[in-house]
């Protein structure tokens, strides 16, 4: 077994996790607005309570996104620096996928997560124990749209954590996005994992609106 770092901070929790022989070790908080700041002492405080040290890391795996700007290109950056420095390979773990793995359901999955600016990100899964098939490529919606795509690709289960932001019509399992998830997707489904060297790794982008004008500052949206 390998010693895997996972890094993740796409919304407004940080989450970062460490897989090792001894286990899997990990720490979430939000923390809106202060993952930079605390991310590599986290990333220190894991290695310790593992006693292993950096150079013990086989590979880096980032929440590659769709998620808040910011905190994506942060997990990219983070994992990419770490990773150059170690010459170890990097995974860009896709955040709605994984997350609907977190969950831990079979069938057709779908996972909604804030998008913000009013609108969710959303795609869909049909999962089994050994394969992840894509039904529905990620996208926007608007929380009025969602019961209807829901219905529409008949999914058994939804997650995410926009059910704590919008009213969506449908019921579902609130989940945020979770280091341990991007590990749990990369070990059970190592088909879907693309391992490259760190000066290629790339979040996700879906929404090409990445700056606010003054006008949105001042009403409270965020990316």
């Amino acid at each position: 077994m390998s010693n895997v770092l996972a890094i993740e901070s796409a919304s407004e929790i940080l989450s970062v996790a460490l897989s090792t022989t001894k286990g899997v070790f990990a720490k979430s908080e939000r923390l809106a607005g202060k993952h930079s700041a605390v991310v590599l002492p986290w990333v220190e405080a894991l290695m310790n309570e593992a006693q292993i040290q950096l150079s013990d890391l086989d590979e880096i795996i980032f929440g590659a996104g769709p998620g808040a700007f910011t905190g994506v290109r942060m997990a990219c950056s983070i994992a990419q620096g770490l990773a150059f420095g170690l010459s170890i390979p990097v995974i860009a773990a896709p955040n709605l996928e994984f997350t609907a793995v977190g969950c831990q359901r079979m069938g057709h999955i779908g996972v909604l997560t804030d998008a913000r600016m009013g609108q969710c990100y959303a795609a869909a899964f049909e999962i089994t124990p050994s394969e992840i098939k894509e039904v529905a490529a990620a996208c926007l919606l608007s929380p009025e749209d969602v019961k209807t795509w829901a219905q529409d690709l008949r999914l058994e289960t939804v997650t995410g954590n926009a059910f704590d932001v919008y009213e969506l019509g449908i019921e579902g399992i609130k989940r945020e996005f979770d280091a341990r998830d991007a590990l749990a997707w990369a070990a059970t489904y190592p088909e879907r994992v693309t391992r490259v060297k760190a000066s290629q790794a790339r979040p996700v982008y879906i929404r090409n609106h990445v700056a606010l004008s003054i006008k949105e500052r001042e009403l409270g949206m965020k990316l």
